[in-house]
Order: structure tokens, then sequence, then C-alpha cells
């Protein structure tokens, strides 16, 4: 009798070896999947991240390599501008960083411009306009305005050309 349970217990304890052999066997497939899917998600985040880079740096350089001062406006702040607004106004591009559209707008303009240019999102369209140089002067420049949609939000693009006959050549 004592023979045959210990027969049993043996049959039965390399059952349960062979169930833990097949399930660490499935438990190691599983985790080397899942390495090589991480893997692969990881290398196209990679991938991704150098697309999104590049492509970052092919419109910075086509937006600095413009012809025209070029403006973004987020919620009426001046978040980003080329280096052509900085050369016709004389003011570095960081010091106008963050600042209001308006504190760029020469009060040589009529009433109707400079509320126009106070608000949020500047209305599309074009106008004849007075920028304010850093030395107290000002510049005629013709803004085009148009608005378009970055991270949900409205912000405006504004297109700045000098319209003197004798335009400084920048």
């Amino acid at each position: 009798y004592i023979e045959d349970e210990k027969k049993e217990i043996s049959a039965l304890t390399n059952k349960l070896i062979l169930i833990s052999v097949g399930i660490s066997i499935l438990i190691a497939f599983l985790l080397f999947s899942i390495s090589l899917q991480t893997l692969k998600i990881e290398r196209q985040r990679i991938s991704a991240v150098k697309e999104l880079h590049d492509s970052k740096e092919k419109y910075r350089t086509l937006v600095e390599a413009a012809t025209e001062g070029i403006i973004m406006l987020i919620e009426g702040k001046i978040s980003f501008l080329n280096i052509i607004i900085g050369k016709m106004s004389g003011y570095d591009t960081n010091e106008l960083i963050n600042l209001p559209l308006i504190d760029i707008i020469s009060e040589h303009n009529n009433k109707a411009i400079i509320d126009t240019f106070s608000k949020k999102i500047v209305k599309e369209g074009q106008y004849e306009i007075n920028l304010k140089k850093k030395n107290g002067g000002f510049i005629e420049v013709l803004a085009t305005s148009s608005t378009a949609m970055l991270y949900g939000k409205a912000v405006n693009i504004i297109i700045v050309k000098d319209i003197n006959i004798e335009a400084a050549s920048y």
C-alpha cells in the first residue's frame, strides 16, 4: 500500500513538474513577445521623434529664410517671430517674445487699426500699419493676418512686408 502511495505521489509530482515547466515556458514566451513588441514600439517612437525634429528644423529654416517678417500670436501675445521682424524694428527677437502685439503697433496708426491689433485674434485680412522701431521711430508695413489652429487653440500668423519706397535691405 505504501509503495502504491509513493508511486501515486511520484506521478503527481511529475505531472506538477511538467505543468510547472509548461507554464514557465509559456511565461518565458510571453515575456519574449512583450519585449520584442516593446522594442519595436520604442524604435518607432525614436524614428517618429527624429522625423519630428527633422521636420521642425525644415520649417525653422524655411521661416528664417523668408524675406518677409513672420509673427505667430497665441492669445494675442507674440510666441514666435523670425529675424526679419527684428531687423525691421531694431528689437532683438527675444525682447518681443510674450509681448502683446499692440506693444509694437505705433500710436501713429488710426484708431481702427489700433483696435484691430488690440484683440487676442486679429481679423484675417491685409492692413497697412506702422510698427514701432526700437529707436522710437516707426516703419510702414503691409501686414497680412491669417488664422490657424495649433494644439486646439486659434493662432494668428501675421506676414509683415516693408512698404517703404526705399525699403532697407534686410
